[in-house]
């Protein structure tokens, strides 16, 4: 007495490959008369009817897949049930394998129209998360970007069925071979020994992206999530490299839902601290300046500028070298300024440290009232440390490294100097230039019959 909707496959040669009669959709008392039929895009199909098991006219789907099973709620998932009739759905695919559908609504006094998305799982409506922002981690090195998303609503009460967040980067394609992206667009994904996908591939707009993980987080039943993730590049001067990164909701029964993606910069917000102590003297017709390694691990190099007072400003103009490693020689008469910078991989430069010349002379005398070897800084050294020592009057004096048992291992400075402070680097080797042996020596400074010494342990 009442219409049942049934379903059947129909082989290219005529055959019927499912049950005889044809599948029942419904299963259900009073009648279902179906309105419509559209592929799955996997083989399947899903096909909408008018149900009015319960009085009036509501709607429900199936999917089915090429063998003819249910996918979806095996009496027919509701998708839609208010007050008044719901009658002549019809569907179109969604693209990834679930559909949109649309009807006759009289939940009001007119019939309108309403619609209603289902994905492949037979969820309704938008489960995916969706990410709110990809932003810069601030005062970082770089490197970094925060991921925030806005939940999925499957994490929310009375639904829970979402167990975790998968993070997932962009693998760019280029960092992947022709046949690993060939077998990996065949199989779709690319497994680990446990079995969980090492690399995803999705399809937007005919196109391939490759996503690796790179965190988890469990679902707290919380509204928003974020995330802190590595870039698979940083920002330099004169490129701003995006990363793009995927959200893929887990939920408990092995679904999958995918978020729409969304890419950010990170930028190395910290520029290195000014070289120091900054230190120089002049010998040998070269002004000689020693300064500590910064302890930044990114620090890439070290500028070295030069003016004729105090508050000049380093630029290009008046750059004299840039060099890796601590200590810059400049050739010339005594009496300059020199300032120099620290300067990171990703072009940030430090404030300047500044070396004033000494003065020498009659003033230089004044200042300095007896011979003086000042502490060795520092110590312990890694194989760089400076020497600061001064002579009361014009003389000749020698500056040595020598080991516990006396013997010479480098000569620092050697000759005649001015009244005055100086200052001398060693870089931890011998007068060979072979390194010498991690251990306890003795700075020693020689003027006349006077000689004082330091201390200083060599521990690389």
């Amino acid at each position: 007495g009442d219409f049942d909707a049934f379903v059947q496959r129909i082989l290219p040669g005529g055959g019927v490959p499912w049950t005889p009669d044809g599948v029942n959709l419904g299963f259900a008392p009073g009648s279902q008369m179906p309105s419509g039929i559209i592929a799955d895009g996997a083989g399947g199909v899903i096909v909408p009817w008018q149900d009015n098991r319960f009085g009036g006219y509501d709607i429900r789907a199936q999917r089915l897949n090429p063998a003819g099973y249910f996918l979806w709620d095996y009496y027919g998932l509701e998708i839609s049930a208010p007050a008044g009739d719901q009658t002549a759905p019809t569907a179109i695919s969604d693209g990834a394998n679930g559909g949109l559908f649309v009807w006759i609504d009289g939940r009001m006094a007119a019939n309108q129209l309403y619609g209603q998305r289902v994905d492949r799982y037979g969820v309704l409506g938008e489960a995916e998360a969706s990410i709110a922002r990809v932003r810069d981690v601030p005062n970082d090195q770089g490197g970094h970007v925060k991921v925030t998303w806005n939940a999925s609503y499957l994490d929310e009460v009375p639904y829970e069925t979402i167990g975790e967040y998968w993070i997932l980067r962009s693998v760019p394609a280029h960092a992947l071979s022709a046949a690993r992206r060939a077998q990996l667009a065949a199989l779709g994904t690319a497994t680990q020994d446990d079995g969980e996908p090492s690399i995803i591939v999705t399809t937007i707009a005919g196109q391939n992206y490759y996503w690796e993980l790179v965190g988890t987080m469990p679902t707290l039943g919380v509204p928003n999530y974020s995330f802190v993730a590595a870039t698979t590049s940083d920002s330099i001067a004169g490129s701003n490299p995006r990363t793009a990164f995927m959200i893929q909701a887990r939920g408990y029964s092995g679904a999958r839902w995918n978020s729409a993606p969304d890419s950010g910069y990170s930028v190395d917000n910290l520029v290195p601290a000014a070289p120091g102590p900054l230190a120089g003297a002049y010998h040998g017709g070269a002004t000689q300046l020693t300064w500590d390694p910064n302890v930044e691990p990114d620090v890439a190099a070290y500028r070295v500028y030069r003016g004729n007072m105090p508050a000049f400003v380093p630029a290009a103009g008046n750059r004299i070298g840039t060099v890796e490693n601590p200590g810059y020689d400049d050739p010339g008469d005594e009496g300059s300024y020199y300032k120099v910078t620290a300067v990171d991989v990703h072009g940030n430069e430090s404030p300047a440290a500044l070396y004033s010349p000494h003065i020498v002379g009659v003033e230089s005398e004044k200042r300095i009232t007896q011979l003086f070897l000042a502490a060795v800084t520092p110590n312990p050294t890694r194989g760089s440390m400076r020497a600061q020592w001064g002579l009361p009057a014009a003389g000749t004096a020698t500056l040595a490294v020598m080991d516990l048992q006396g013997r010479r291992v480098r000569t620092l400075a050697s000759g005649s100097f001015a009244a005055g402070s100086q200052a001398h680097a060693w870089d931890g080797r011998d007068d060979h230039g072979n390194l010498a042996r991690n251990g306890t020596y003795f700075v020693l400074l020689r003027t006349g019959d006077q000689t004082l010494s330091r201390r200083v342990t060599l521990m690389r």
